[in-house]
């Protein structure tokens, strides 16, 4: 960046040498960069208005003052080592470029610049220009950017164990704020779910407090969140009315905090706590930003919970399925096996009215086991854990005509497969998908003899597989997806469960299924599987 040193140019009463020609002053007391000069001993010797406005100095108080004032405590040695240096040997890494630092203003707040260097002299007569911007518009800006898109990052991604960890630990660091907290709602209570801290020493004693504290509504900073549905912002959260942690805050030097409420479904289901040890104002924009980033933290809770409700009502229906298909099958089996042994030892006393009664026992018996076992298999189904492997369709196909070869001769049907592709998923499970699908083709059928074509093309990233066939068709709006859903005379009825067991299997691959018939003339299942 251009440059005339104030060393230059003369002027009074900002503590500049002599010399200085007037169109510097000028230019130095109306540019919006803050411009100040040092000399070989470190010492302020000229700043102008822009500078005095950014450091929070008046010029009278910061000339003659060690430069290093203005550099956070933590990297003022480097800073005088390498100011000693080059005063010593002339090498300058930074002179002619621009560098982003932070500058420390008078009340102990720092501010993001780009700062650009430039010299005159050498040795004693040497003086250092600096050219300071600040930029702490566009790195709040670009921060906040950064924020956003670093929990989204982590919620599109797989949900996983200790994802609520990451998403405070990255939202607070990225802000480069000092502490962060998830709450959630219990009952009537909210509590600390997940704490991540800059400096756990620095902090220790707010965060000590808050996983020991619970809150109602209306009850400190997450109960106000929680009561009004709204961010709170808290510009001196010490000095707040309604904060039973001050004490807290004040030992660990906390200054601001913002409190944004996780709402999905029209309901608070926890909030996300915020602090940073820097007075930081209302700033509409971040507090914009977190609103956003809350309600996609809220919106990734609510699929987790949906999700572990749903496993829990999966578990449950599995349990329960177990044990009625226990409990009812004993009797079951007693009542078969005795009407068995009776038909066996008195067969021959037997009328032929007692032994069609008899045989309408067994039978019967025999198909109230079926019907369990196939609800009892419908809810493992339902539940099972499967780890998606690559699929090939045709083999699979193959594979269930072949359990299929008896019935397929018996109806003289035909089965046309067309080239499948291979897709992500279980083979077993889905070839029972086509085991039923065919099946059904072949049983449900008209006068003419049975004819199957299954089919697949691509369709918008998934795959829209066709298995189709000229049956007798399915009436319009008949329900055929529900458990025990039938559609068959009374000699031919199955157990009202492979459509079911169908339809549970695709949903499970992320697919979906539906059919259209005319009646008379066949039916087509259509069944999508992601590609």
């Amino acid at each position: 960046m251009p440059y005339i040193s104030p060393m230059q140019v003369t002027g009074e009463g900002d503590g500049a040498p002599s010399g200085i020609m007037d169109p510097f002053r000028a230019l130095a007391e109306t540019t919006p960069d803050a411009i100040l000069t040092a000399d070989a001993e470190r010492r302020v010797v000229f700043m102008n208005p822009a500078a005095e406005q950014l450091l929070g100095y008046p010029a009278h108080e910061l000339v003659g003052q060690p430069v290093g004032i203005i550099v956070p405590e933590e990297q003022r040695p480097a800073h005088e080592a390498g100011f000693a240096h080059f005063v010593r040997t002339g090498e300058a890494h930074l002179v002619g470029t621009t560098v982003a630092v932070d500058a420390l203003r008078a009340d102990g707040t720092r501010v993001p610049v780009e700062l650009s260097l430039g010299v005159v002299g050498s040795g004693a007569e040497l003086t250092v220009t600096a050219v300071i911007r600040d930029v702490s518009e566009r790195v709040r800006a670009q921060r906040h950017v950064a924020a956003q898109l670093a929990v989204t990052e982590i919620l599109i991604g797989p949900d996983e164990p200790g994802q609520e960890a990451r998403i405070v630990q990255e939202l607070t660091a990225v802000l480069g704020w000092d502490i962060g907290a998830l709450w959630l709602v219990e009952g009537e209570h909210m509590r600390v779910s997940e704490l991540w801290q800059a400096d756990p020493a620095a902090t220790a004693s707010f965060a000590e407090a808050s996983r020991a504290a619970t809150f109602r509504r209306g009850e400190g900073g997450p109960g106000m969140a929680w009561e009004s549905i709204a961010p709170v912002w808290m510009e001196e959260a010490q000095r707040a009315g309604n904060f039973p942690r001050a004490d807290a805050a004040a030992a660990s030097g906390l200054a601001t905090g913002v409190v944004l409420p996780l709402v999905t479904e029209g309901s608070v289901i926890g909030v996300l706590e915020l602090y940073t040890r820097t007075l930081a104002p209302l700033d509409e924009s971040l507090r914009d930003t977190l609103a956003t980033v809350a309600s996609q933290i809220g919106e990734s809770l609510r699929r987790q919970q949906h999700a572990a409700d749903l496993a829990r009502s999966n578990a449950e229906l599995e349990q329960f399925a177990h044990v009625v298909a226990h409990d009812l099958s004993e009797p079951l089996r007693t009542i078969s096996g005795f009407a068995e042994l009776l038909e066996r030892r008195a067969a021959d006393d037997l009328g032929p009215d007692e032994t069609q009664f008899l045989t309408a026992i067994v039978t019967s018996a025999r198909r109230g086991q079926q019907i369990l076992d196939s609800v009892l298999h419908l809810a493992r189904l339902g539940t099972a854990e499967t780890d998606p492997l690559p699929v090939d369709l045709n083999v699979v196909v193959s594979e269930a005509l072949v359990g299929l070869r008896a019935m397929i001769e018996a109806h003289e049907a035909v089965v046309d497969v067309e080239p499948l592709p291979t897709v992500s998923g279980d083979a077993t499970q889905l070839g029972q998908v086509f085991q039923n699908l065919v099946a059904n083709a072949v049983k449900f059928r008209a006068e003419a003899a049975p004819h199957v074509r299954i089919s697949a093309r691509e369709r918008e990233g998934s795959w829209l597989i066709e298995v189709a066939d000229n049956g007798r068709g399915i009436e319009p709006g008949h329900p055929v997806f529900g458990m025990f859903e039938r559609t068959g005379t009374a000699d031919e009825v199955g157990l009202g469960i492979g459509l079911a067991v169908c339809q549970t299997v695709v949903e499970r691959h992320g697919g979906s299924i539906w059919f259209e018939s005319t009646p008379a003339q066949g039916t087509t299942f259509f069944l999508t599987v992601p590609a």
